[in-house]
């Protein structure tokens, strides 16, 4: 006696195989963009790890509380030339205070230094800066650091106030970096791959917009409400308005560590 064998036709076959291509085609794009967002969530991690690690090594060695009593910065403050009696305000390509800053950071970080083909530091400094940080304010005697894991620094640990306007820099500060989690490549925008950091002056880094940052300014009985507040101020990180991004760290930490725009 014969057994009936039962299968799929072929037309079964080709609609279960365009279903599962449109599914796909749905969730894939999907899938990448979380993988993606965490990607850049674990390297904000590292990212903000590595800059505490490096300001509390430097305060433990002179066994300080406060940043600015190291060595380190009151080396580096002294390293800025004086002239008519006031220190200058130099720009991020001054080669002596970023050669004094590399040499001196090499101890703490492992960076690779950036060069343009045997250019002057000063060029390949400021070429670099302006591809990683177009449209984005950092203050003066900023110094680029490329480290080997392929995230970026602009980084000051002498953070001085020239306009004395604390309503866009927090007055308690005693450093400033922005991070780039993947250094050169793209996109380079802040609240993608870069975020901005102030360090206290405790040697903890802080991201801009956040809690801290806004009793900075604002002061305890204020800030909550404030401008300086992420959570006040959509257009520091927001996809429902033009958003720069500039509070994006602080948005992304007091969410749990999670990129929800």
């Amino acid at each position: 006696m014969n057994k009936q064998i039962q299968a799929f036709t072929l037309a079964e076959i080709l609609i279960t195989i365009g279903i599962i291509g449109v599914v796909s085609a749905m969730t894939l794009p999907l899938l990448v963009q979380n993988y993606k967002k965490q990607e850049y969530v674990n390297r904000l991690k590292q990212g903000l790890s590595i800059l505490n690690n490096t300001s509390r090594l430097i305060m433990t060695e002179d066994e300080v509380s406060n940043f600015q009593d190291t060595s380190f910065y009151i080396d580096a403050f002294n390293s800025i030339p004086v002239k008519g009696g006031s220190r200058l305000e130099l720009d991020q390509t001054s080669d002596n205070f970023n050669k004094f800053m590399l040499n001196r950071l090499n101890k703490y970080i492992r960076f690779s230094t950036y060069r343009c083909n045997g250019d002057k530091d000063s060029y390949c400094l400021k070429k670099n800066l302006n591809i990683l940080s177009q449209d984005t304010y950092y203050p003066k005697n900023t110094t680029l650091i490329m480290l080997n894991n392929g995230m970026s620094y602009y980084l000051t640990y002498i953070y001085i106030d020239y306009s004395n306007n604390t309503s866009r820099q927090p007055n308690s500060a005693c450093g400033y970096a922005i991070v780039d989690v993947n250094g050169i490549t793209l996109p380079n925008q802040l609240g993608k791959d870069k975020y901005i950091f102030w360090m206290g002056c405790d040697g903890s880094w802080y991201p801009q917009y956040g809690a801290t940052y806004a009793r900075w300014i604002a002061g305890d009985n204020n800030w909550i409400t404030s401008n300086n507040y992420w959570k006040n101020l959509a257009s520091v990180c927001s996809v429902k308005v033009q958003s720069k991004g500039e509070g994006c760290a602080a948005k992304i930490i007091e969410e749990g560590w999670k990129i929800n725009y």
